[in-house]
């Protein structure tokens, strides 16, 4: 074989074996990260929820909710970014649980931890 086209296939076959390595390394996007350490506190006559955002892509956050030995549901959508929720919606008596969800276009991730608190305004 001519050193020339000996060249030439070995430059194609080191150009496929590059994009096939590039193509397996590729970052593929996914979920975001879930959010970490949430925590609430009784600010007087609301719940105040606080976490870390632990994901750079996400679109929003979903705040889930239970009263009582209820059943969770969504409770709230919030931006992209919010770390800080203030819940207003409570009575005196009630056990509220919450956790927290991020989302983006792929889907939505892992809750947070679950935090409870007997919400008694002071």
């Amino acid at each position: 074989m001519p050193r020339g086209v000996l060249r030439a296939w070995l430059a194609l076959w080191l150009q496929g074996r590059r994009r096939k390595r590039a193509a397996t390394h590729a970052v593929v996007p996914g979920v975001p990260n879930a959010p970490q350490n949430l925590v609430v506190s009784n600010i007087g006559a609301a719940l105040e929820l606080d976490w870390l955002d632990m994901s750079a892509d996400e679109t929003s956050f979903r705040v889930y909710r239970k009263v009582d030995a209820g059943s969770y549901g969504l409770f709230q959508t919030l931006a992209a970014n919010t770390t800080v929720y203030v819940d207003g919606a409570v009575v005196s008596g009630h056990t509220y649980t919450y956790y927290v969800t991020a989302v983006n276009a792929i889907g939505e991730s892992a809750h947070s931890n679950e935090v409870s608190t007997l919400f008694e305004p002071s």
